[in-house]
């Protein structure tokens, strides 16, 4: 008995009517209006592969054969149900016919053609030879009664221009992941084949905007029973993920010999390990990193690693990205740069191996970056780095569980706030409260994501607002006290001053929405009254510290600290807090934050040159906390910082030399340089009296 023959999937789902093509309404536009006319223009379909350039072709052909088209085929006449044959629809191929199968085509079947609405369809019509193109370009400006011709290409710039000025241009597009996942659900539906949606998905990536390729990827796993990611990775080879994965791991740990190890494991030529990884961290960069996302087509490997997991990978580079004092924005884009490479170029073992090394070198702080850990607890690090007075042991902190505001806590928010004045030349001017009520299982992971939604969003709107020439400065601080069933998020921004109406109106129009959680926002903003200068800086300076000290209120009522004339007092006396501190319950996740832009990061690197920061905070000089010497100090770093870079730059002109003597020559004229600036920050020149001046001419 003779073995039936299956019909594949990609034949058995074929598009009979134009409403059935996926994701191309806009051709279909074009040509519905063309089936009635008796000599429609020549069309010439362009598209990327598997988009439905010949099933249209086709649809049109029957369209017109069909009795009663609506303007699809009707399906049910004679002539539909007769189908087309090569008297209704001639097709060949413009790359596989030469000059002389054109030209007799032409002189024949063409000439001679005796019924009506006869059509052509040139695939690959780009392929076609000069004179082959020639030839065709005659018959195309003779239109005969009922026929037509329909050209077909995916290189639309490689159409002889003659030609294709003559023709209607009928684009397609690649078809959207979110239709090609419902077209697999519907074959999936239809033939009975069950999965799961993470193998659709990963089918979906297969296709890559292709209809034809997903279907074709489908048919190649349905007979394999119940579709999983795990059955998809054996069935479509893609266990090589894990050697990747295990690469990438140990790039983020420094460790070179294991990198090597998982490179070494993975059976693959040396360009296919190079492009998987560019395509991985385009990938994460992708899906975890840029906002919005540059597209939506991943390797299909990809999808057998879960959120989580992705993002912990993110999280190790944004260590690095922090470890650099870089944003992670900029130092993602300087990890793709790396492998903006030709894969071609990787032709051997060898020359992976120096990029391995290259990219593990450039992953790596460096030993100057060493020399500033994270970890404020180091002794030397804080002996080296100016630290105010000596008595750093001053405060007796003790255990406060999470439910007071600790001294640490304390510091990094006056650090910071104090960094954006000297700085930035910025100040707080909004406020905003949040108050979040969830499940107590949930309810930091709610706070959480309402924190980083609130902040990422608004800074999107105001790089929208800044434009390309706009004030894009935005900052951000934030304290978090949690009782029960509530956090209460203290946020303090400051916003470009332009963009302070745009913001209010935003956030007042803006619905918070949390699935398993309770919103609610109120906001204040410093208004700028038109009055005299003076008026204003107090103003600001006002809201600022107003803002701060809400933002300290929960510190611990028994931590103290030393006061100016050599005694100790409660730190809350100390920074004017009034009122007594609500103890709130302890939180496993941060309890005080602060953006990019003023974490201790950016403060390391904002000390290059030797131009160290100060601190009324460490220094105790607790009447001058509130006064707003920031905005003075920051005149005067903004002068000293523009004089050091300039001399810098002309000792950097010595090292644009090549050469031991060059070399030798430079290091000594930036060794001198270095030691012309004083360690000690409190040394440089100022235009304002400082606290430890007015002190010396108090005495």
């Amino acid at each position: 008995m003779p073995k039936t023959q299956v019909v594949p999937l990609v034949v058995r789902h074929q598009p009979q009517r134009f409403t059935d093509v996926v994701a191309q309404d806009a051709a279909i536009r074009l040509l519905s209006p063309l089936v009635s006319q008796e000599s429609p223009p020549p069309i010439l379909i362009h598209g990327p592969p598997g988009t439905g350039k010949t099933t249209l072709a086709r649809i049109f052909a029957m369209a017109r054969h069909c009795a009663a088209p609506t303007p699809s085929p009707c399906g049910t006449c004679v002539d539909c149900k007769s189908g087309l044959t090569p008297f209704h629809l001639y097709e060949f191929s413009g790359a596989r016919w030469d000059d002389s199968d054109v030209t007799k085509f032409a002189e024949t079947l063409l000439s001679t053609v005796p019924w009506n609405k006869y059509g052509v369809f040139i695939d690959e019509v780009h392929g076609l030879q000069s004179k082959a193109a020639d030839v065709l370009l005659a018959e195309v400006e003779r239109p005969r009664k009922g026929r037509f011709f329909i050209c077909a290409t995916t290189e639309l710039e490689s159409v002889r221009p003659a030609l294709r000025s003559r023709c209607l241009i009928v684009p397609l597009r690649l078809v959207p992941n979110a239709d090609l996942f419902n077209l697999a659900k519907r074959i999936c539906g239809n033939e009975g084949i069950t999965y799961e949606p993470a193998a659709l998905d990963m089918l979906v990536s297969m296709g890559r905007g292709s209809a034809r390729e997903l279907v074709m990827a489908l048919d190649s796993v349905a007979a394999r029973g119940h579709l999983t990611p795990g059955l998809l990775k054996t069935a479509l080879s893609l266990g090589w993920i894990d050697h990747l994965i295990a690469y990438v791991d140990a790039v983020i740990a420094h460790d070179l010999t294991r990198q090597f190890e998982a490179i070494s494991a993975w059976p693959a030529l040396p360009r296919e390990k190079a492009r998987a990884i560019k395509q991985f961290l385009l990938f994460l960069y992708n899906f975890e990193v840029s906002s919005p996302r540059l597209h939506n087509h991943v390797n299909p490997a990809f999808h057998l690693m879960g959120p989580s997991d992705r993002s912990e990978l993110v999280h190790g580079f944004n260590l690095g990205a922090r470890a650099d004092g870089l944003k992670p924005e900029d130092y993602w884009q300087e990890l793709l740069n790396f492998w903006l490479i030709e894969p071609s170029l990787i032709d051997d073992d060898a020359s992976l191996a120096i990029k391995l090394h290259q990219f593990n070198r450039l992953i790596t702080p460096s030993k100057a970056l060493a020399l500033h850990p994270a970890n404020d607890a180091d002794p030397a690090r804080r002996h080296r780095e100016y630290r105010g007075r000596s008595r750093k042991s001053a405060t007796k902190e003790p255990s406060t569980s999470g439910s007071y505001r600790s001294h640490s806590d304390i510091e990094r928010l006056a650090d910071a706030v104090s960094f954006l004045g000297q700085h930035h030349g910025r100040v707080i001017n909004g406020a905003i409260d949040l108050e979040v009520r969830a499940p107590k299982e949930r309810l930091e992971d709610a706070a959480a994501k309402a924190i980083s939604r609130l902040t990422h969003e608004l800074g999107l709107r105001i790089q929208d607002w800044a434009g390309d020439a706009g004030d894009r400065q935005y900052h951000w601080l934030y304290s978090n006290h949690r009782l029960t069933g509530v956090i209460r998020c203290r946020l303090a921004l400051h916003v470009p001053y332009e963009h302070l109406g745009l913001a209010e109106r935003w956030l007042a129009a803006k619905l918070w929405k949390h699935p398993d959680a309770e919103i609610t926002v109120a906001a204040r903003w410093w208004n700028p009254q038109p009055r005299n200068t003076v008026a204003r800086d107090k103003s600001r300076q006002k809201f600022q510290w107003e803002r701060m000290r809400q933002l300290w209120s929960s510190l611990d009522p028994r931590i103290d600290h030393w006061a100016d004339e050599g005694t100790r007092k409660p730190l809350r006396e100390l920074l004017g807090l009034t009122g007594n501190a609500e103890p709130g319950e302890p939180m496993t996740k941060k309890v005080v934050g602060v953006s990019h832009s003023i974490d201790r990061a950016a403060r390391i690197a904002a000390e290059k040159n030797k131009m160290k920061l100060l601190s009324a905070f460490k220094d105790m000089a607790w009447s001058y906390l509130y006064c707003g010497w920031e905005l003075d100090e920051h005149k005067d770093r903004v002068r000293e910082i523009a004089a050091r870079e300039d001399r810098v730059r002309r000792v950097e002109y010595i090292g644009r030399e090549a050469g031991p003597v060059a070399d030798r020559r430079f290091a000594e004229e930036m060794e001198a340089l270095q030691k012309q600036w004083p360690d000690d920050p409190r040394e440089r020149a100022r235009s304002w009296t400082p606290w430890w001046s007015a002190k010396t001419a108090t005495t």
